[in-house]
């Protein structure tokens, strides 16, 4: 006689013991997720407060009311219950905002922490270069005003080809590394599309360091024109203090000048300002935990 097997399976008390178990775990299991879906839903875990914390404790660029329109737009549920994903989303499309991260705070509040772009140059194609040379898009009047009142500098002119930003912005730290002892500002650092460097100093020396690879190395040139440039003001120059200059270092043992005209000058920088360049201000990119 053959057994059936499934009968028998239904009809051990043990076996039939433990469906009951699981059974009731999976009523309860139901039960308490419905009701503290139910709790989560009531009025008093309606959002009361969202507290936005920002490094320095301060925003420049982005508002209040930004915050406030970007989180009333995708606002759904309470507290508790809605989905902060496309909250963090939404302000992180606000052209100012680096990053971003949002956290519920028991019972009825939420921390926003913010990083607003900080400006500290101009890229060849108009948007900016914050802190950690990330760039961004930006209105460039309100990061010089910025640059010029808050941090006490002034913003330079980067740029090169595509793909070159990092490696514009290494010329750039080095270059200002080599001058912060000298009492002269790097208003431009530019690589050409044919790979040639370019510089200028206060606004108004324009400087080409020519291409890699050359006789003698970029620090080395440039730390002898630094060298040279009081005396041929005093000497040279005596009656055109001011004269701007087109300098070509890609000689080996000097350097050649000339006057540059006024129609060349053309520098949003002010170079009658004692203020720094805000290369100064780029250090290593930085980000939250989420």
């Amino acid at each position: 006689m053959r057994r059936n097997l499934l009968r028998e399976f239904w009809h051990t008390p043990r076996t039939m013991n433990l469906a009951s178990g699981l059974l009731v775990l999976a009523g309860l299991t139901g039960l308490l997720m419905s009701l503290g879906l139910w709790l989560a839903n009531q009025p008093f875990f309606s959002l009361r407060q969202v507290v936005v914390d920002a490094p320095a404790a301060r925003l420049v660029q982005v508002q209040q009311a930004d915050i406030r329109e970007a989180l009333g737009s995708q606002l759904s549920g309470t507290a508790l219950t809605a989905d902060l994903r496309p909250l963090q989303a939404g302000l992180s499309q606000h052209p100012w905002i680096r990053q971003v991260s949002i956290r519920r705070v028991w019972p009825n509040r939420w921390l926003v922490r913010l990083e607003e772009h900080e400006a500290v140059a101009i890229w060849t194609d108009g948007r900016l270069v914050n802190r950690y040379g990330e760039l961004f898009v930006g209105e460039p009047s309100a990061a010089r005003e910025h640059a010029r009142t808050s941090l006490n500098c002034q913003m330079p002119r980067l740029g090169g080809p595509v793909g070159t930003l990092d490696r514009v912005i290494a010329r750039a730290r080095a270059v200002q590394s080599l001058l912060q002892d000298q009492s002269l500002r790097v208003t431009s650092v530019s690589l050409t599309e044919q790979f040639s460097w370019q510089l200028e100093l206060d606004g108004r020396h324009r400087i080409v360091l020519g291409r890699e690879g050359l006789a003698t190395d970029w620090q080395s040139r440039l730390t002898a024109l630094v060298q040279s440039l009081p005396w041929l003001t005093q000497r040279v120059l005596r009656d055109q203090p001011g004269q701007a200059l087109h300098l070509d270092l890609r000689y080996a043992n000097g350097y050649a000048f000339s006057p540059m005209a006024a129609a060349e000058e053309a520098s949003p920088s002010d170079p009658t300002s004692a203020q720094p360049s805000c290369l100064i201000y780029l250090k290593e990119a930085t980000g939250y935990a989420t």
